[in-house]
């Protein structure tokens, strides 16, 4: 198969996107962000699996592509609800989840 190719599962990865998330392609939202807190500090919330390590990053500008930072080290996943804490209060930050097969 194409790996920029879609796999028809209704999201919008690709199949290498699926086979670096190790998602299943038959579920579209297996890897969404599961939650964030709206309090002070945030708490980033998603799904995930041991055969893959997490970095969660944030950022005060979108508009800077370049202005990403990590909150700590990369991480292995839980094979569930994964749960990473933004010690900061009172910021206002963006968040992503960098995934990365070890």
């Amino acid at each position: 198969c194409d790996p920029a190719g879609d796999t028809g599962d209704g999201d919008p990865y690709t199949y290498l996107d699926e086979y670096v998330l190790d998602s299943n392609p038959t579920v579209s939202n297996e890897f969404a962000v599961d939650g964030l807190a709206a309090t002070s500090p945030a708490t980033v919330q998603f799904l995930s699996t041991n055969s893959r390590n997490y970095t969660v990053e944030y950022s005060a500008d979108l508009a800077i592509a370049t202005n990403w930072t990590a909150l700590g080290a990369a991480q292995p996943g839980s094979n569930g609800v994964h749960t990473v804490a933004d010690p900061a209060t009172d910021v206002h930050r963006c968040y992503r989840v960098r995934v990365v097969v070890p």
